[in-house]
Protein backbone atom coordinates (compact mmCIF):
# COMPACT_ATOMS: atom_id res chain seq x y z
CA UNK A 1 0.00 0.00 0.00
CA UNK A 2 1.34 3.08 -1.17
CA UNK A 3 1.24 5.47 2.13
CA UNK A 4 0.55 8.99 0.90
CA UNK A 5 2.15 12.56 2.53
CA UNK A 6 0.34 15.30 3.61
CA UNK A 7 0.88 18.45 1.55
CA UNK A 8 2.18 20.16 5.28
CA UNK A 9 4.71 17.37 5.46
CA UNK A 10 5.59 17.77 2.02
CA UNK A 11 6.27 21.33 2.82
CA UNK A 12 8.67 20.11 5.93
CA UNK A 13 10.59 17.74 3.60
CA UNK A 14 11.27 20.52 1.25
CA UNK A 15 12.38 22.73 3.66
CA UNK A 16 14.57 20.49 4.83
CA UNK A 17 16.17 19.44 1.32
CA UNK A 18 17.05 23.23 0.50
CA UNK A 19 20.21 23.92 -0.99
CA UNK A 20 22.32 25.99 1.89
CA UNK A 21 25.64 26.54 -0.25
CA UNK A 22 26.36 29.01 -2.49
CA UNK A 23 29.02 28.87 -5.10
CA UNK A 24 32.68 28.56 -4.05
CA UNK A 25 31.80 28.24 -0.53
CA UNK A 26 31.92 25.89 2.31
CA UNK A 27 29.90 27.17 4.87
CA UNK A 28 25.61 26.98 5.28
CA UNK A 29 24.02 30.17 4.60
CA UNK A 30 20.60 30.90 6.64
CA UNK A 31 19.02 33.45 3.87
CA UNK A 32 16.33 30.93 2.38
CA UNK A 33 15.16 30.04 5.88
CA UNK A 34 15.07 33.90 6.72
CA UNK A 35 13.56 34.80 3.29
CA UNK A 36 10.70 32.64 4.17
CA UNK A 37 10.44 33.86 7.78
CA UNK A 38 9.86 37.33 5.77
CA UNK A 39 7.07 35.88 4.00
CA UNK A 40 5.21 34.13 6.88
CA UNK A 41 5.81 37.87 9.16
CA UNK A 42 3.83 39.40 5.83
CA UNK A 43 1.27 36.94 5.89
CA UNK A 44 0.82 37.33 10.06
CA UNK A 45 0.42 40.87 9.57
CA UNK A 46 -2.25 40.49 6.45
CA UNK A 47 -3.84 37.59 6.66
CA UNK A 48 -5.03 38.85 3.01
CA UNK A 49 -1.92 39.39 1.72
CA UNK A 50 -1.97 38.62 -2.28
CA UNK A 51 0.38 35.85 -3.32
CA UNK A 52 2.63 38.91 -4.74
CA UNK A 53 5.94 39.57 -2.68
CA UNK A 54 7.84 42.22 -3.96
CA UNK A 55 11.60 42.66 -3.06
CA UNK A 56 11.34 46.20 -1.29
CA UNK A 57 8.63 45.08 1.21
CA UNK A 58 10.58 41.98 2.20
CA UNK A 59 14.31 43.45 2.53
CA UNK A 60 13.58 45.54 5.60
CA UNK A 61 11.68 42.18 7.34
CA UNK A 62 14.71 39.83 5.96
CA UNK A 63 17.40 42.79 7.23
CA UNK A 64 15.76 43.22 10.84
CA UNK A 65 15.58 39.15 11.14
CA UNK A 66 19.01 38.47 10.05
CA UNK A 67 20.36 40.90 12.12
CA UNK A 68 18.76 39.97 15.44
CA UNK A 69 19.64 36.36 14.39
CA UNK A 70 23.27 36.38 13.28
CA UNK A 71 24.36 39.30 14.49
CA UNK A 72 27.89 38.93 13.99
CA UNK A 73 27.83 38.29 10.47
CA UNK A 74 29.18 41.55 8.35
CA UNK A 75 26.59 43.28 6.19
CA UNK A 76 27.66 41.89 3.10
CA UNK A 77 27.19 38.81 3.75
CA UNK A 78 22.86 40.01 4.68
CA UNK A 79 22.44 40.81 1.19
CA UNK A 80 18.73 39.20 0.35
CA UNK A 81 19.54 38.81 -3.67
CA UNK A 82 20.63 35.82 -3.16
CA UNK A 83 17.60 34.02 -1.86
CA UNK A 84 15.05 36.02 -4.00
CA UNK A 85 16.59 34.48 -6.92
CA UNK A 86 17.39 31.10 -5.97
CA UNK A 87 13.94 30.13 -3.91
CA UNK A 88 12.33 29.66 -7.59
CA UNK A 89 15.31 26.70 -8.16
CA UNK A 90 14.45 25.17 -4.97
CA UNK A 91 10.52 24.82 -6.37
CA UNK A 92 9.25 27.51 -3.74
CA UNK A 93 7.97 30.28 -6.21
CA UNK A 94 8.82 31.72 -9.23
CA UNK A 95 10.11 35.81 -10.47
CA UNK A 96 7.54 37.58 -12.47
CA UNK A 97 10.08 39.71 -15.11
CA UNK A 98 8.47 42.76 -15.84
CA UNK A 99 6.80 43.33 -18.86
CA UNK A 100 9.53 44.21 -21.82
CA UNK A 101 12.23 43.11 -19.66
CA UNK A 102 12.68 39.65 -20.21
CA UNK A 103 15.60 40.05 -22.83
CA UNK A 104 17.86 42.03 -20.30
CA UNK A 105 16.71 39.92 -16.97
CA UNK A 106 18.13 36.95 -19.41
CA UNK A 107 21.17 38.62 -19.98
CA UNK A 108 21.74 39.48 -16.40
CA UNK A 109 20.91 35.57 -15.64
CA UNK A 110 23.78 35.16 -17.61
CA UNK A 111 26.23 36.76 -15.19
CA UNK A 112 24.67 37.92 -11.93
CA UNK A 113 21.47 39.32 -10.38
CA UNK A 114 22.37 42.09 -8.08
CA UNK A 115 19.87 43.79 -5.98
CA UNK A 116 19.82 46.76 -8.63
CA UNK A 117 18.82 44.50 -11.51
CA UNK A 118 16.59 42.82 -9.77
CA UNK A 119 14.61 45.86 -8.90
CA UNK A 120 15.18 46.60 -12.60
CA UNK A 121 14.15 43.68 -14.23
CA UNK A 122 11.55 41.76 -11.41
CA UNK A 123 7.89 43.06 -10.65
CA UNK A 124 7.39 40.21 -7.93
CA UNK A 125 7.97 36.74 -6.92
CA UNK A 126 5.14 34.33 -6.30
CA UNK A 127 4.32 31.19 -3.89
CA UNK A 128 3.75 27.98 -5.60
CA UNK A 129 0.33 27.90 -5.21
CA UNK A 130 0.04 24.38 -2.69
CA UNK A 131 2.52 26.55 -0.18
CA UNK A 132 0.72 29.82 -0.45
CA UNK A 133 -2.18 27.81 0.13
CA UNK A 134 -0.81 26.44 3.36
CA UNK A 135 0.81 29.21 4.73
CA UNK A 136 -2.41 31.04 4.45
CA UNK A 137 -3.91 28.70 7.20
CA UNK A 138 -2.94 30.32 11.47
CA UNK A 139 -1.99 26.82 12.29
CA UNK A 140 0.49 25.53 8.91
CA UNK A 141 2.44 29.00 9.11
CA UNK A 142 2.92 28.36 12.87
CA UNK A 143 3.87 24.95 12.30
CA UNK A 144 6.31 26.27 8.95
CA UNK A 145 7.83 28.80 11.16
CA UNK A 146 8.81 26.20 14.35
CA UNK A 147 10.31 23.95 11.58
CA UNK A 148 12.45 27.01 10.23
CA UNK A 149 13.28 28.21 13.36
CA UNK A 150 14.84 24.97 14.54
CA UNK A 151 17.28 25.05 11.52
CA UNK A 152 17.79 28.10 11.88
CA UNK A 153 19.33 27.86 15.50
CA UNK A 154 20.62 24.51 13.85
CA UNK A 155 22.92 27.39 11.32
CA UNK A 156 23.53 28.90 14.44
CA UNK A 157 21.41 31.49 15.32
CA UNK A 158 21.82 33.79 18.63
CA UNK A 159 20.35 31.93 21.34
CA UNK A 160 18.25 34.70 22.49
CA UNK A 161 15.26 32.82 21.53
CA UNK A 162 12.03 32.70 19.28
CA UNK A 163 8.63 33.33 20.02
CA UNK A 164 5.19 34.48 18.85
CA UNK A 165 3.57 37.78 19.91
CA UNK A 166 0.31 36.61 20.61
CA UNK A 167 -0.98 40.23 20.73
CA UNK A 168 -0.10 41.63 17.48
CA UNK A 169 0.90 37.99 15.94
CA UNK A 170 3.96 39.03 14.32
CA UNK A 171 7.05 37.10 14.66
CA UNK A 172 9.50 37.98 16.41
CA UNK A 173 13.02 37.27 18.21
CA UNK A 174 13.29 37.73 21.80
CA UNK A 175 15.12 37.11 24.87
CA UNK A 176 14.55 33.57 27.04
CA UNK A 177 16.34 31.27 29.46
CA UNK A 178 14.44 28.25 28.19
CA UNK A 179 17.81 25.87 26.97
CA UNK A 180 19.32 27.51 30.21
CA UNK A 181 16.52 26.82 32.51
CA UNK A 182 16.30 23.49 30.41
CA UNK A 183 19.74 22.44 31.17
CA UNK A 184 19.64 23.62 35.13
CA UNK A 185 16.61 20.92 35.42
CA UNK A 186 18.88 18.37 33.57
CA UNK A 187 21.52 19.07 36.19
CA UNK A 188 19.39 18.74 38.69
CA UNK A 189 17.90 15.28 37.67
CA UNK A 190 21.45 14.31 37.77
CA UNK A 191 22.06 15.30 40.95
CA UNK A 192 19.02 14.30 42.48
CA UNK A 193 20.06 10.99 40.65
CA UNK A 194 23.83 10.84 42.49
CA UNK A 195 22.74 11.75 45.96
CA UNK A 196 21.82 8.74 46.30
CA UNK A 197 25.27 7.15 45.96
CA UNK A 198 26.69 8.73 49.28
CA UNK A 199 30.24 8.31 47.09
CA UNK A 200 29.78 10.00 44.02
CA UNK A 201 30.34 13.97 43.48
CA UNK A 202 28.91 16.39 40.44
CA UNK A 203 30.51 19.53 40.33
CA UNK A 204 28.40 21.64 37.68
CA UNK A 205 29.22 24.91 35.52
CA UNK A 206 33.04 25.80 36.14
CA UNK A 207 35.66 27.61 34.77
CA UNK A 208 39.31 25.82 34.87
CA UNK A 209 42.50 27.73 33.65
CA UNK A 210 44.77 26.01 31.11
CA UNK A 211 47.86 27.20 31.99
CA UNK A 212 49.11 26.57 28.72
CA UNK A 213 47.56 28.51 26.46
CA UNK A 214 46.35 30.21 29.78
CA UNK A 215 42.39 29.71 28.08
CA UNK A 216 39.80 28.99 30.23
CA UNK A 217 37.54 26.07 29.68
CA UNK A 218 34.03 25.81 30.75
CA UNK A 219 32.81 22.18 32.09
CA UNK A 220 28.90 21.55 32.42
CA UNK A 221 29.19 19.32 34.61
CA UNK A 222 32.01 16.91 36.30
CA UNK A 223 31.24 13.50 38.11
CA UNK A 224 33.87 12.04 40.18
CA UNK A 225 32.57 8.75 41.28
CA UNK A 226 34.18 5.08 42.25
CA UNK A 227 34.37 4.23 38.84
CA UNK A 228 36.30 7.36 37.30
CA UNK A 229 35.88 11.03 36.22
CA UNK A 230 33.60 12.01 33.46
CA UNK A 231 33.53 15.14 32.06
CA UNK A 232 30.29 15.91 30.47
CA UNK A 233 28.66 18.01 27.80
CA UNK A 234 24.97 18.71 27.84
CA UNK A 235 23.48 19.55 24.37
CA UNK A 236 19.90 20.38 24.01
CA UNK A 237 19.86 20.02 20.02
CA UNK A 238 16.65 19.66 18.00
CA UNK A 239 16.02 17.72 14.82
CA UNK A 240 17.74 14.55 13.13
CA UNK A 241 20.67 13.66 14.77
CA UNK A 242 23.62 11.26 13.21
CA UNK A 243 26.12 10.62 15.13
CA UNK A 244 29.43 10.13 13.00
CA UNK A 245 32.95 10.53 13.27
CA UNK A 246 34.85 14.25 13.25
CA UNK A 247 31.40 15.77 12.38
CA UNK A 248 27.58 15.31 13.37
CA UNK A 249 25.18 15.00 10.55
CA UNK A 250 21.97 17.35 11.40
CA UNK A 251 18.59 16.69 9.26
CA UNK A 252 20.64 15.13 6.12
CA UNK A 253 21.89 18.76 5.33
CA UNK A 254 24.15 20.29 8.26
CA UNK A 255 26.92 19.57 9.94
CA UNK A 256 28.40 20.28 13.69
CA UNK A 257 31.53 19.21 14.90
CA UNK A 258 31.61 16.54 17.00
CA UNK A 259 31.29 17.69 20.63
CA UNK A 260 34.18 15.00 21.54
CA UNK A 261 36.54 17.19 20.37
CA UNK A 262 36.76 19.56 22.22
CA UNK A 263 35.62 18.33 25.44
CA UNK A 264 38.04 15.40 24.93
CA UNK A 265 40.34 17.97 25.07
CA UNK A 266 39.19 19.16 28.47
CA UNK A 267 39.48 15.67 29.99
CA UNK A 268 42.92 15.89 28.86
CA UNK A 269 43.40 19.01 30.78
CA UNK A 270 41.35 17.58 33.89
CA UNK A 271 43.30 14.70 33.84
CA UNK A 272 46.39 16.33 33.84
CA UNK A 273 45.37 18.68 36.65
CA UNK A 274 44.63 14.99 38.90
CA UNK A 275 47.97 13.18 38.20
CA UNK A 276 50.12 16.14 38.98
CA UNK A 277 48.05 16.95 42.71
CA UNK A 278 47.13 13.36 44.08
CA UNK A 279 49.97 11.35 42.46
CA UNK A 280 49.63 8.93 45.15
CA UNK A 281 46.21 8.05 44.03
CA UNK A 282 45.28 5.13 41.76
CA UNK A 283 45.15 6.03 37.90
CA UNK A 284 41.97 6.70 36.64
CA UNK A 285 40.30 7.31 33.10
CA UNK A 286 38.62 10.79 32.52
CA UNK A 287 35.86 10.09 30.42
CA UNK A 288 34.35 12.15 27.68
CA UNK A 289 30.42 11.96 28.17
CA UNK A 290 28.15 14.41 25.32
CA UNK A 291 24.31 13.73 26.63
CA UNK A 292 21.20 15.20 24.25
CA UNK A 293 18.94 16.36 26.24
CA UNK A 294 16.17 17.06 23.94
CA UNK A 295 13.37 14.15 24.14
CA UNK A 296 11.74 15.50 20.74
CA UNK A 297 15.10 14.44 18.71
CA UNK A 298 15.55 12.24 16.58
CA UNK A 299 19.44 10.12 17.02
CA UNK A 300 21.14 7.73 15.47
CA UNK A 301 24.45 5.83 16.28
CA UNK A 302 24.14 7.12 19.83
CA UNK A 303 25.56 4.46 22.48
CA UNK A 304 23.50 2.36 24.66
CA UNK A 305 24.58 1.60 28.23
CA UNK A 306 24.58 -2.60 27.63
CA UNK A 307 27.03 -2.25 24.62
CA UNK A 308 29.72 0.25 25.68
CA UNK A 309 33.43 -1.21 24.73
CA UNK A 310 35.88 -2.05 27.15
CA UNK A 311 38.40 0.63 26.92
CA UNK A 312 36.25 3.33 25.26
CA UNK A 313 36.42 6.78 26.60
CA UNK A 314 33.97 8.42 24.29
CA UNK A 315 30.30 8.14 24.80
CA UNK A 316 27.17 9.41 23.56
CA UNK A 317 23.87 9.16 24.88
CA UNK A 318 20.55 9.98 23.52
CA UNK A 319 18.99 10.97 27.33
CA UNK A 320 19.83 11.60 30.75
CA UNK A 321 18.25 8.35 31.49
CA UNK A 322 20.58 6.29 28.91
CA UNK A 323 23.22 8.13 30.97
CA UNK A 324 22.34 7.36 34.36
CA UNK A 325 21.74 3.55 33.33
CA UNK A 326 25.47 3.75 32.04
CA UNK A 327 26.50 5.11 35.44
CA UNK A 328 24.65 2.20 37.29
CA UNK A 329 26.45 -0.46 35.26
CA UNK A 330 30.13 1.34 35.77
CA UNK A 331 29.26 1.28 39.66
CA UNK A 332 28.71 -2.30 39.77
CA UNK A 333 32.18 -2.62 38.89
CA UNK A 334 35.31 -2.99 41.17
CA UNK A 335 36.22 0.38 42.58
CA UNK A 336 38.89 2.29 41.51
CA UNK A 337 38.89 5.32 44.16
CA UNK A 338 37.55 5.69 48.03
CA UNK A 339 35.26 7.80 49.63
CA UNK A 340 37.96 9.79 50.83
CA UNK A 341 39.78 10.45 47.71
CA UNK A 342 36.44 11.40 45.83
CA UNK A 343 35.79 13.40 48.31
CA UNK A 344 39.49 14.81 48.20
CA UNK A 345 39.47 15.17 44.40
CA UNK A 346 35.69 16.65 44.15
CA UNK A 347 36.85 19.49 46.51
CA UNK A 348 39.85 20.42 44.67
CA UNK A 349 38.52 20.50 41.51
CA UNK A 350 35.51 23.43 43.02
CA UNK A 351 38.53 25.31 44.41
CA UNK A 352 39.49 25.81 40.89
CA UNK A 353 36.41 27.50 40.09
CA UNK A 354 37.99 30.83 40.01
CA UNK A 355 36.92 33.91 38.53
CA UNK A 356 38.81 35.26 35.58
CA UNK A 357 41.54 37.58 36.35
CA UNK A 358 41.84 39.96 33.59
CA UNK A 359 43.92 43.33 32.63
CA UNK A 360 41.48 45.94 32.48
CA UNK A 361 41.89 47.21 29.10
CA UNK A 362 39.84 49.51 27.03
CA UNK A 363 39.99 50.97 23.12
CA UNK A 364 39.52 54.78 22.99
CA UNK A 365 35.31 54.84 21.67
CA UNK A 366 34.60 50.79 22.42
CA UNK A 367 32.79 49.58 25.80
CA UNK A 368 34.65 46.17 26.32
CA UNK A 369 32.30 43.57 26.49
CA UNK A 370 34.48 40.05 27.14
CA UNK A 371 38.17 39.56 27.43
CA UNK A 372 39.02 36.27 25.72
CA UNK A 373 42.48 35.21 25.98
CA UNK A 374 45.35 37.17 27.93
CA UNK A 375 48.86 36.47 27.48
CA UNK A 376 52.34 37.75 28.48
CA UNK A 377 52.51 39.04 24.74
CA UNK A 378 49.05 40.19 24.09
CA UNK A 379 45.00 40.54 25.11
CA UNK A 380 42.06 39.86 23.05
CA UNK A 381 38.87 40.90 23.53
CA UNK A 382 35.51 41.80 22.36
CA UNK A 383 34.14 45.40 22.50
CA UNK A 384 31.40 47.26 20.99
CA UNK A 385 30.89 50.68 20.09
CA UNK A 386 29.85 53.27 22.48
CA UNK A 387 27.30 55.91 21.45
CA UNK A 388 25.48 53.54 19.36
CA UNK A 389 27.10 54.94 16.47
CA UNK A 390 27.32 51.45 14.73
CA UNK A 391 26.15 47.80 15.61
CA UNK A 392 27.93 44.57 16.04
CA UNK A 393 30.65 43.12 18.02
CA UNK A 394 34.29 43.73 17.37
CA UNK A 395 37.46 42.44 17.87
CA UNK A 396 40.84 43.75 19.31
CA UNK A 397 43.76 42.25 19.47
CA UNK A 398 46.39 44.11 21.69
CA UNK A 399 49.98 43.40 21.57
CA UNK A 400 52.09 44.76 24.72
CA UNK A 401 55.47 43.54 25.62
CA UNK A 402 56.32 42.98 28.43
CA UNK A 403 57.79 45.67 31.05
CA UNK A 404 60.70 43.36 31.90
CA UNK A 405 61.89 43.58 28.13
CA UNK A 406 64.71 45.98 27.24
CA UNK A 407 64.15 48.74 25.33
CA UNK A 408 65.44 47.32 22.37
CA UNK A 409 63.92 43.86 22.73
CA UNK A 410 60.88 46.05 22.95
CA UNK A 411 61.08 47.54 19.48
CA UNK A 412 61.72 44.22 17.87
CA UNK A 413 58.11 43.36 19.11
CA UNK A 414 56.47 46.11 17.91
CA UNK A 415 58.31 46.08 14.81
CA UNK A 416 57.35 42.04 14.20
CA UNK A 417 53.81 42.52 15.51
CA UNK A 418 53.83 45.86 12.76
CA UNK A 419 54.80 44.07 10.06
CA UNK A 420 52.58 40.69 10.53
CA UNK A 421 49.85 42.73 10.96
CA UNK A 422 50.36 45.19 7.70
CA UNK A 423 50.53 42.12 5.86
CA UNK A 424 46.85 40.97 6.68
CA UNK A 425 45.89 44.64 6.30
CA UNK A 426 47.64 44.74 2.42
CA UNK A 427 44.90 42.11 2.00
CA UNK A 428 42.06 44.63 1.60
CA UNK A 429 38.61 42.90 0.55
CA UNK A 430 37.25 39.40 0.73
CA UNK A 431 34.52 38.15 1.07
CA UNK A 432 36.06 35.47 3.37
CA UNK A 433 38.30 37.71 5.66
CA UNK A 434 37.47 40.43 7.92
CA UNK A 435 39.28 43.61 6.76
CA UNK A 436 42.05 44.27 9.74
CA UNK A 437 42.99 47.82 10.79
CA UNK A 438 45.65 48.29 13.05
CA UNK A 439 46.12 51.72 15.39
CA UNK A 440 49.18 52.43 18.14
CA UNK A 441 48.28 53.72 21.56
CA UNK A 442 49.96 56.61 22.78
CA UNK A 443 51.79 53.77 25.43
CA UNK A 444 52.99 51.92 22.76
CA UNK A 445 50.61 49.05 22.32
CA UNK A 446 49.76 47.98 19.06
CA UNK A 447 45.79 47.27 18.71
CA UNK A 448 44.57 44.89 16.02
CA UNK A 449 40.65 45.87 15.34
CA UNK A 450 38.47 43.69 12.98
CA UNK A 451 34.42 42.58 12.76
CA UNK A 452 33.71 39.68 15.27
CA UNK A 453 32.45 36.24 13.42
CA UNK A 454 31.82 32.79 15.59
CA UNK A 455 32.97 31.14 12.35
CA UNK A 456 36.36 33.31 12.50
Amino acid sequence: MVKIMAPIQLLINKLRDLSLYRRGEDHPNPHKYILLLSVITLLDRDSNHANRFTFKELEPIFSDHFIKMFPDLPPYRRMMEYPFYHLQTDGIWQLHVKHGMEKIYKDYQASRLTKKRLLETVDYASLEKTIFELLSIDSHRRRIRGEIMAILQELGATDSGFYTNEKENEFMVGETTSLYDHERATIKDLKRFVDKYQDWKVISNILILEEQSKTYLEYDVIIVARSGIYVVELKHWSGHIEIAPYNWIVNGTSYRADPHRLNEFKCKVLKGIYQHQFRTYPNVWVESIVVLTNPEAIIENADTPSKYKEGQRSHTFASLGEFITYLKRRDAEPPILTSKQIEAVAQYISSLNQPRKSIYYTVPGYETIEYRYQSAEYIELLARPKGGQAQGLYRFRIFRPSAVHSFSERQRFQAKALATLKSIELIGEHPNIHRVWINESYDGDIIEGSRWSESG
